[in-house]
């Protein structure tokens, strides 16, 4: 009896998806790959080889232009060819995270793709527009994705016990690392579960 091999595609979606991308320890596992995907100047810090940009002018924090950016974007349905899984991973409340992968996630679903979303709510600070378009996109992603995993950024005052002192940089990163933590086991469950 043949043992069916399962293909996972691991997606950074915008400046928040490729940041963790980038810091992501990566497998050299044949069956697993990498992709950046973005509508703007962040694609360019992505040390992964595969990337896709779409649209050309970004999104300036408005996800509807992040989705039809992707709806018209011939390159995402391309890139999920051939796959049997996806974990994708963002920022949630801006333009590309919010915009581009509900429409990656409901694509994939379309293709009969398992999809695993990994993404971060922003901070309350950010005001109530980024609030209503992360909640927005987390629901959209909920009616596509198979498992969706919310990181709140407002967690990062638990992590630093509110220490004023701490760096930005510092906390982002701790974010960063619990989103590391998640897909690093996402991946790991996909790969071990046919």
């Amino acid at each position: 009896m043949k043992t069916l091999t399962k293909t996972i595609k691991v997606m950074g979606i915008g400046g928040a998806g490729i940041n963790v991308l980038n810091s992501l320890n990566l497998t050299s596992a044949s069956n697993i790959g990498y992709l950046a995907i973005d509508t703007s100047k962040p694609l360019g810090r992505s040390r992964m080889n595969r990337k896709i940009q779409i649209g050309v002018t970004g999104t300036d924090g408005n996800p509807t232009v992040g989705q039809v950016m992707a709806e018209q974007s011939k390159e995402l349905i391309d890139a999920l060819q051939n796959v049997s899984d996806i974990v994708l991973f963002c920022g949630t409340g801006g333009g590309c995270g919010s915009g581009v992968s509900p429409v990656v996630a409901k694509l994939a679903k379309q293709m009969g793709i398992k999809v695993y979303a990994v993404v971060t709510f922003p901070f309350q600070h950010e005001g109530p527009v980024r609030f209503l378009q992360a909640t927005q996109a987390v629901a959209k992603l909920q009616e596509y994705a198979d498992s969706v995993k919310v990181i709140l950024n407002e967690s990062i005052n638990l992590k630093i016990k509110d220490d004023l002192t701490t760096p930005l940089t510092t906390a982002f990163g701790l974010i960063d690392k619990e989103m590391q933590l998640e897909i690093d086991s996402l991946i790991e469950f996909v790969s071990n579960n046919a």
